[in-house]
């Protein structure tokens, strides 16, 4: 679970940041589709992740 007792940071030039880039909005995906959901990229700490194989 994500503390929100204090800001989470701000997306500025120079910061680095762990992302990742859907290929659907997740919030309007149909629940029976969600696990179906495209990884576009991963960024962690600023950099692009090596793509990871589904189990």
């Amino acid at each position: 679970m994500v503390e929100r007792s204090r800001p989470a940071g701000s997306p500025t030039p120079g910061k680095r940041a762990d992302l990742v880039v859907l290929g659907d909005d997740p919030r309007r995906v149909n629940l029976s589709r969600i696990a179906g959901t495209e990884i576009v990229a991963t960024l962690v700490d600023g950099r692009k992740a090596a793509p990871v194989e589904a189990p």
